[in-house]
């Protein structure tokens, strides 16, 4: 559940931040942070942050194969933003790297987890005397 949600604010924070880079990547070098046109890499960000958010929405609903590409999304998506970040300067990609590399350690933490009881510690495999 854990992995599922911050998978999920990892794909609508990558989406929200393309989203508010766009009119500045398209239409000129007028950031605080300097150019960004030059940049190659940004136009991957919303795509990965969609897939991200529906890989999370389907882990949440139950279905546990869906951390396998959640977490190799989120680790693609923490490689490019950390690239952003190295090339151009912008501060604000930081955090979303080191967020999107704790949504895959989570995202495969979760995936390798099993909710299912043992047969010695299940409460129905109690001794019988008599």
């Amino acid at each position: 559940m854990v992995a599922s949600v911050v998978e999920l604010l990892a794909g609508i924070w990558a989406v929200a931040i393309a989203w508010s880079y766009s009119p500045w990547y398209w239409y000129g070098c007028v950031t605080p942070w300097g150019c960004i046109h030059a940049d190659p890499f940004l136009p991957l960000v919303p795509y990965l942050g969609a897939i991200l958010v529906v890989c999370a929405a389907v882990s949440l609903v139950g279905f546990r194969l869906a951390f396998i590409p959640g977490g190799a999304t989120s680790a693609v998506l923490a490689g490019v933003t950390g690239l952003i970040a190295a090339l151009s300067h912008i501060p604000l990609d930081v955090p979303l790297a080191m967020f999107s590399a704790d949504a895959a350690v989570l995202s495969f933490w979760a995936f390798r987890r099993k909710g299912v009881l043992s047969e010695q510690a299940n409460p129905m495999n109690l001794p019988v005397f008599g």
